[in-house]
């Protein structure tokens, strides 16, 4: 069941990461049509203003390579439709993050409870060596050399066991905040 499970997991994933693909070329797109703008907007007011000025509107042929006010026109319609649709593009590539997050702590999840296990099991040492440090010099069987040894020795045990839960730490927040795209 659980193979089935992932298995549609891994082909819903597989069609996310296409459908990514196009979002994220969808918000270069509008990204360049953006910064285009409003050299377009530019170039039409200043044929608007020559056609305005000289009154020749239509009269010239413009060149092979000339914009003319129509395809001024349609350069500007098409780049507000890219814009647009990167706008649209942006807020799907969210929803598809929030997908591969998921994605990823379903996929983790077995890992994730025995980190967690392990977690528990190393700060209840952590608890258990700061106790015994904390209860040293309540102690009056030894003597202060062997007291100071007893003390060296829980210290770096008590180090030990702090460092080891920072690592499992460390481990679950990289599956738990890492980037899966």
């Amino acid at each position: 069941m659980k193979k089935v499970k992932k298995g549609r997991l891994q082909k819903a994933k597989e069609l996310k990461d296409a459908r990514a693909i196009m979002l994220r070329a969808m918000i270069s797109r509008g990204r360049v049509a953006s910064a285009s703008l409003p050299r377009l907007y530019e170039a039409l007011r200043a044929m608007d203003a020559y056609e305005m000025t000289n009154r020749v509107s239509g009269l010239d042929k413009p060149d092979a390579d000339e914009d003319t006010a129509d395809t001024l026109r349609a350069k500007i319609e098409n780049a507000q439709t890219d814009v647009a649709n990167a706008d649209k593009a942006a807020t799907e590539l969210k929803e598809i993050e929030r997908f591969y997050r998921a994605y990823h702590i379903v996929m983790n999840m077995p890992r994730l409870k025995d980190l967690r296990a392990r977690l528990n099991v190393a700060k209840y040492w952590t608890e258990q060596w700061q106790e015994r440090i904390n209860s040293l010099a309540l102690e009056s069987n030894m003597d202060i050399d062997e007291q100071f040894q007893e003390k060296d020795y829980l210290e770096q045990e008590y180090a030990k066991a702090i460092d080891q839960v920072n690592q499992i730490q460390s481990q679950i927040n990289e599956i738990t905040n890492g980037k899966h795209m």
